[in-house]
């Protein structure tokens, strides 16, 4: 079994009609233990990215209103 810990940063830049709305940065990390090494890798890039686009699908939302 393993232990994986992934950390990602994601910057979201928003423009509309030509001017910058909003700019954000999102960071994230997540760690996963007991997992094999054919798909642990893939479950936790996989989980902390959809975390991270989860919350800058929100906020884009919430702009653009």
């Amino acid at each position: 079994a393993l232990m994986l810990n992934a950390s990602m940063r994601l910057r979201v830049k928003l423009e509309k009609d030509g001017a910058w709305v909003q700019e954000r940065n999102y960071a994230g990390e997540r760690e996963d233990l007991g997992l094999t090494v054919t798909s642990g890798a893939q479950k936790v890039l996989t989980g902390t990215l959809q975390s991270l686009m989860q919350d800058a699908a929100t906020d884009v939302v919430k702009a653009v209103k």
